[in-house]
């Protein structure tokens, strides 16, 4: 689905003139942002990381990666900020075991920590965030150029390559974005992360715009994700993973935010 409206927020909410950006019960916050950023706002963006996320980015030697993950995770830190109603750069991330990153700290007046997931792709990134849902997102470039035939064969599992085998021809890079995209999103928001294997996740798709998925093993049984798929960009595919049986009284209910920073 084309998500009709993504409402902008500006720069101009950060700290010190924000005191924190409502976060509702049962919401799920998409926020999407472009990374395509000049010099000096570059500069400012590396300012705002941690130490270990600017030797994360000094290790890059592609200039374009490097670019896009400080601006990636220098807008991460904004929105969080925003949300927090702390200074970017005063906002503390860790890891989980399996590398899910997440804040370690229940933001004042919630008694619930804030959970977070990013993903960037080219010129793109997304980040869900949301009090009550564990989640994970993921964002592709759909390439008409990329061998998804190849691809498939490598990381898919058999009903996998059934299914993208019984899609019409025209139809099948697509198919493999969108399933790609939701495997992804899963495995993320398990907190496992792709070396689990793709071919482990199992997703039933329900329509073009949503699915369900659930990962093999005894360890992940009674584990179901909830998966809304979406194009947040012209020639981009985006999925939302959601815990099932997450504790929340109702389904989340989605928002959507404009970084215009």
């Amino acid at each position: 689905m084309q998500v009709p409206f993504f409402a902008p927020i500006s720069s101009a909410q950060e700290w010190p003139n924000n005191r924190g950006h409502l976060l509702s019960a049962g919401e799920i916050q998409i926020w999407k942002a472009s990374l395509n950023v000049d010099g000096g706002t570059l500069a400012g963006s590396y300012a705002l990381l941690s130490g270990d996320e600017k030797m994360r980015a000094d290790r890059l030697r592609i200039d374009a990666a490097r670019r896009r993950f400080i601006g990636a995770h220098a807008i991460l830190r904004r929105i969080l900020g925003i949300i927090l109603g702390q200074p970017p750069a005063e906002v503390i991330l860790s890891a989980a075991p399996g590398g899910k990153p997440f804040l370690p700290e229940a933001p004042l007046m919630s008694s619930k920590p804030i959970r977070f997931n990013l993903a960037h792709s080219l010129d793109w990134m997304l980040v869900s965030v949301s009090r009550d849902f564990e989640t994970g997102i993921d964002l592709e470039f759909v390439d008409p150029e990329v061998e998804f035939e190849q691809i498939s064969t490598h990381f898919f599992s058999a009903p996998d390559l059934a299914w993208l085998e019984s899609r019409p021809a025209d139809q099948k890079l697509a198919a493999f974005f969108r399933m790609w995209t939701c495997k992804e999103a899963v495995l993320k928001a398990e907190g496992s992360g792709i070396r689990l294997g793709l071919a482990e996740v199992q997703i039933d798709f329900k329509g073009d715009d949503s699915a369900k998925g659930v990962i093999a093993g005894d360890r992940h049984a009674g584990r179901g994700w909830t998966i809304c798929v979406f194009e947040p960009a012209a020639r981009y595919i985006a999925a939302l993973a959601t815990e099932s049986n997450a504790s929340a009284a109702e389904s989340p209910k989605l928002t959507y935010f404009q970084w215009m920073g």
